[in-house]
């Protein structure tokens, strides 16, 4: 009879398996997750200023929220000067946010692996 393992559902398998200089870097499906996000956020943003209108429909609207939330965390930062370098930052969020992205993947498969490791020494001790 197999025993049942709590960590069976979160293993990474890798669906096409590489090696660069002795080290694994496979694809396997979070990193197919983070090139699907990677794609889709300058898609909306394409999508989103493809049809200008007078009256931004609900897209417009959200894509220029997280454009004028940047453009206003530079002008804190960097002050009025600091727009003619507007672009450098937004790019460098969007880096910084696919390595967020690649961080909370780790994080969650910590936390989970950790979690059932507590679960399984709080069973064991009664």
């Amino acid at each position: 009879m197999k025993q049942h393992n709590p960590l069976e559902h979160f293993e990474l398998h890798p669906l096409i398996e590489l090696k660069l200089l002795g080290i694994d870097i496979s694809v396997n499906k979070a990193v197919i997750m983070m090139w699907i996000v990677c794609i889709l956020i300058p898609c909306i943003f394409v999508l989103a200023v493809r049809g200008r209108r007078m009256i931004p429909t609900r897209l417009q609207s959200l894509t220029e929220i997280s454009i004028e939330f940047l453009r206003n965390m530079v002008i804190d930062n960097m002050g009025e000067k600091g727009l003619k370098f507007f672009f450098l930052p937004f790019f460098f969020t969007v880096a910084l946010t696919g390595l967020e992205i690649f961080i909370a993947f780790i994080q969650a498969y910590i936390f989970t692996i950790l979690t059932c490791v507590y679960i399984g020494e709080a069973i064991e001790m009664h």
